[in-house]
Protein backbone atom coordinates (compact mmCIF):
# COMPACT_ATOMS: atom_id res chain seq x y z
CA UNK A 1 0.00 0.00 0.00
CA UNK A 2 2.84 2.38 0.86
CA UNK A 3 4.54 1.81 -2.50
CA UNK A 4 1.33 2.64 -4.35
CA UNK A 5 0.98 5.84 -2.34
CA UNK A 6 4.61 6.88 -3.03
CA UNK A 7 4.19 6.06 -6.71
CA UNK A 8 1.08 8.22 -6.91
CA UNK A 9 2.91 11.07 -5.14
CA UNK A 10 5.85 10.82 -7.57
CA UNK A 11 3.53 10.76 -10.59
CA UNK A 12 1.60 13.74 -9.21
CA UNK A 13 4.83 15.66 -8.64
CA UNK A 14 5.96 14.91 -12.20
CA UNK A 15 2.65 16.06 -13.64
CA UNK A 16 2.82 19.21 -11.53
CA UNK A 17 6.38 19.99 -12.65
CA UNK A 18 5.42 19.54 -16.27
CA UNK A 19 2.05 21.31 -16.39
CA UNK A 20 1.69 24.00 -13.70
CA UNK A 21 2.95 27.36 -14.95
CA UNK A 22 4.91 29.68 -12.68
CA UNK A 23 5.90 32.99 -14.24
CA UNK A 24 4.86 31.86 -17.72
CA UNK A 25 6.91 28.63 -17.65
CA UNK A 26 6.62 25.29 -15.93
CA UNK A 27 9.05 24.51 -13.09
CA UNK A 28 10.67 21.92 -15.37
CA UNK A 29 11.32 24.59 -18.03
CA UNK A 30 12.77 26.92 -15.37
CA UNK A 31 15.11 24.15 -14.24
CA UNK A 32 16.27 23.30 -17.76
CA UNK A 33 16.86 26.98 -18.51
CA UNK A 34 18.90 27.42 -15.32
CA UNK A 35 20.90 24.28 -16.09
CA UNK A 36 21.83 25.55 -19.55
CA UNK A 37 22.71 28.97 -18.17
CA UNK A 38 25.14 27.73 -15.51
CA UNK A 39 26.62 24.51 -16.94
CA UNK A 40 29.32 24.69 -19.60
CA UNK A 41 29.23 21.60 -21.88
CA UNK A 42 33.03 21.62 -22.26
CA UNK A 43 33.52 21.58 -18.49
CA UNK A 44 30.96 18.79 -18.23
CA UNK A 45 32.90 16.72 -20.80
CA UNK A 46 36.11 17.27 -18.83
CA UNK A 47 34.35 16.21 -15.64
CA UNK A 48 33.12 13.04 -17.37
CA UNK A 49 36.67 12.25 -18.50
CA UNK A 50 38.00 12.73 -14.97
CA UNK A 51 35.26 10.52 -13.53
CA UNK A 52 36.07 7.89 -16.16
CA UNK A 53 39.74 8.02 -15.16
CA UNK A 54 38.88 7.55 -11.48
CA UNK A 55 36.59 4.64 -12.31
CA UNK A 56 39.24 2.97 -14.51
CA UNK A 57 41.88 3.44 -11.81
CA UNK A 58 39.61 1.87 -9.20
CA UNK A 59 38.89 -1.10 -11.46
CA UNK A 60 42.59 -1.49 -12.24
CA UNK A 61 43.44 -1.48 -8.54
CA UNK A 62 40.89 -4.22 -7.93
CA UNK A 63 41.96 -6.39 -10.85
CA UNK A 64 45.65 -5.52 -10.96
CA UNK A 65 45.56 -4.39 -14.63
CA UNK A 66 46.26 -0.88 -15.84
CA UNK A 67 44.53 0.46 -18.97
CA UNK A 68 45.79 3.49 -20.86
CA UNK A 69 43.76 6.70 -20.68
CA UNK A 70 43.08 8.51 -23.90
CA UNK A 71 40.79 11.51 -23.86
CA UNK A 72 40.26 14.05 -26.58
CA UNK A 73 38.88 17.53 -26.16
CA UNK A 74 35.66 18.61 -27.83
CA UNK A 75 37.73 20.67 -30.30
CA UNK A 76 39.82 17.61 -31.20
CA UNK A 77 36.70 15.55 -31.82
CA UNK A 78 35.18 18.30 -33.98
CA UNK A 79 38.39 18.58 -36.03
CA UNK A 80 38.48 14.82 -36.53
CA UNK A 81 34.82 14.74 -37.61
CA UNK A 82 35.47 17.54 -40.12
CA UNK A 83 38.48 15.65 -41.49
CA UNK A 84 36.49 12.44 -41.88
CA UNK A 85 33.60 14.27 -43.54
CA UNK A 86 36.02 16.04 -45.92
CA UNK A 87 37.71 12.78 -46.91
CA UNK A 88 34.37 11.04 -47.34
CA UNK A 89 33.18 13.71 -49.80
CA UNK A 90 36.48 13.87 -51.75
CA UNK A 91 36.86 10.08 -52.01
CA UNK A 92 33.92 9.75 -54.39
Amino acid sequence: MKSILWTLCAVGLGIGLGTVEVGGRTPWQHGVRSWHRFVNPRELATLKDKASDVWDDAKANLHGAKTPHEHHSVDDRDALNRLIAHRATTAR
